[in-house]
Formats: C-alpha cells, structure tokens, sequence
C-alpha cells in the first residue's frame, strides 16, 4: 500500500500503511492510518492484546479484539493519537449538497473519511450494477486530473487493500445507500480521523504485561464485569478462544458454513504478538530469544487458516481434526512462551 503525500490543488492523497491486522474494516482502517507514523506505534502495541468472542460460535460467529466499551465505541475513540469527528451524512447533504465537495474540503485539511458506501457504484465489486450492498470504506485522496478517488477495504478482490472509484461515481456510492439491502452499522455517521502530531508517548510497559496476563488468565474483562454483568456468562475471554474454536468446529455441522474470520482473528493477534515483541524488545525490554517461538506460533495459526479452507471444501474430518491438534498445541506453546517472557 502507497505512502504518499500530494497537495496542488488538484490532488491530495494523505499518507498509509499496509496493516497488520485486516479481520475487520475497523481495524485495518485505523492501522493503516498509525503504522505508517512511528511515534503511535507504541500505542499499536498497548492495545490489540485481549480477545473476546461469544461463547456459541456456531449460533453466532462474532469475536474480536478487546477496547473498553466494544459494543458502543469504535476502536478509534480510544485512539489518543487520532482526533476523531462524527458528522451524520444528512448534515453533510444539507450543507454541502454533494459529498464529493465535503470529501475534498476534508481531505485538504488532512482528515481521513470513513464511512458506508454502496459498492453498486464501484467497479471490480461482486456487487457492481447488480446489487445495493454497502460497506465501510476509508477515502484517502482524490485526483481531479485523473478523475478518481482512492480507497481501501475488502470489498475489491479478496483482500484488504486500496482502490480508486472513478469520481463521477462517488456521490451516488455515498447517496443511494439508503437502497441497501444490508443494515448500516456505523448508524448514518461519517467518521473523520486526523493525525495528532502534538500527543506524547503515553507507552508504559508494565500495562502491556498486566494485559498479557489477563489475556493468559481467560479473566472476566471490565466491560462485562462492571457494565454488561448478564452477558458475561456468553462470552469468552482471552486464551480461552482456543476453546471457543474448537468447539465451534466440532458443533458446526456444515463445514461450507465456517466462518473464516473467527480463524482469521487468530492468526491476526498471533501477527501482532510476534511484532509487538519485536517492538520490545527493540526497545530493551524483552529478549530476543522469544521472537522464534512466537513466529512459530504465528506460523501454526496461519496453517489453521488454510487447514480450514480446505475443510470447507472437502469436509473430510481429517482435515478438522489436524486443526484441532494444531488450536491445542499452539494454545499450550503460547501459553508457557508468554507467561516466561512476563514473569
């Protein structure tokens, strides 16, 4: 994914990184935005520490790093290295009048936009001219010479990356929304990020190691322990979705219907353990030794990944049972290399 920064006042495109962890838009989005601005990275490597994940896979497939709040805020608002606004797209309508006009003036003055689009509109989508689907795109630039804005999210190709929509196209992907098929889940709300270069390091060690060993520990974290008390007994925590997937293979009775995010999911924080302890130990306060275990564990769940695409199509309970053997020893090779490494 490019870096680049241009400003003449036909084209902008404000700077990103390819991130680490692609599981969800949420996530990718932001990351895209903080990995390529060092001085946040110690923030990156503070949080995406905890998992949770609902209890029953197989009747509803959702997990997903821990930030205070997950079901009300947005990893962004915990973001100290983002100013973040939140304007409703008929507050853009009114004033504006087209958003193409809105998303030059905010991308001028350095914001990113991350919103819903309807990717009827967008060319290279499975759902081009044929169906009103939307999804939450992040706009990053634009090229009135060249007719385009640039983009990034899943829905081009098989994988996260960016775009460009022609700009003719943009308004319609951003006004016929209201013709989806699809709930939208950011609730009418544009967000807009914009890099703080005035914020201080806030990194802090011994909070990196208190949350690893929560993490170890399965611990009840805060948002259901002091805010969400009857929905804890549904959801996991921590080590223990190495649990939640096994069962989740061994209770759903149609492999094809495997959702492969909630594999995916692991292999992202078994990416972003490996890094984050790169981090540290760059920084003097891990070993290096560790690196090798941790790359080997993210090796492992990586396999587990392509073992479960394999599933899916073959449905051989081989194939299920080697994912099995791999989910148990990764989760006890992780556990005795990182209850080492934090003492």
């Amino acid at each position: 994914m490019g870096r680049h920064k241009i400003q003449n006042g036909h084209d902008r495109m404000l700077k990103l990184a390819s991130p680490i962890i692609t599981t969800y838009t949420q996530h990718a989005h932001l990351l895209s935005i903080l990995g390529g601005y060092e001085p946040a990275h110690g923030w990156i490597y503070s949080n995406y520490i905890n998992l949770y994940s609902n209890k029953y896979l197989q009747e509803s497939s959702w997990a997903d790093f821990y930030f205070p709040k997950p079901y009300e805020l947005r990893p962004s608002d915990h973001c100290e290295w983002l100013t973040t606004q939140k304007l409703h797209r008929s507050l853009i309508k009114d004033h504006w009048g087209e958003f193409l006009e809105f998303l030059k003036y905010a991308i001028d003055h350095g914001w990113y936009l991350h919103l819903m689009l309807d990717y009827f509109h967008i060319a290279g989508s499975s759902h081009f001219e044929s169906s009103h689907r939307i999804h939450d795109a992040l706009l990053y630039g634009y090229d009135l010479n060249k007719g385009l804005i640039y983009a990034c999210d899943f829905l081009i190709g098989t994988s996260y990356g960016s775009y460009s929509i022609p700009i003719q196209k943009i308004n319609p992907a951003f006004d016929d929304g209201e013709l989806s098929w699809n709930s939208d889940y950011l609730n009418g709300i544009v967000y807009l990020y914009r890099l703080d270069p005035d914020r201080k390091d806030g990194f802090v060690i011994e909070n990196v190691f208190r949350s690893m060993k929560r993490y170890l520990e399965a611990s009840v974290l805060e948002y259901w322990d002091m805010y969400n008390f009857g929905n804890q007994k549904r959801i996991v925590f921590g080590k223990d979705y190495y649990g939640a997937l096994s069962a989740y293979l061994r209770n759903q009775p149609e492999p094809e219907e495997l959702d492969l995010r909630m594999f995916y999911l692991l292999y992202d924080h078994k990416k972003m353990m490996t890094r984050r302890f790169d981090y540290l130990t760059k920084s003097g306060f891990t070993d290096p030794a560790i690196l090798p275990s941790l790359s080997e564990i993210e090796g492992q769940c990586k396999t587990i990944v392509n073992l479960c695409l394999k599933y899916k199509v073959s449905r051989h309970i081989k194939e299920m049972n080697k994912i099995s053997d791999f989910l148990k020893d990764a989760e006890e090779k992780e556990y005795e290399v990182l209850s080492k490494a934090i003492g």
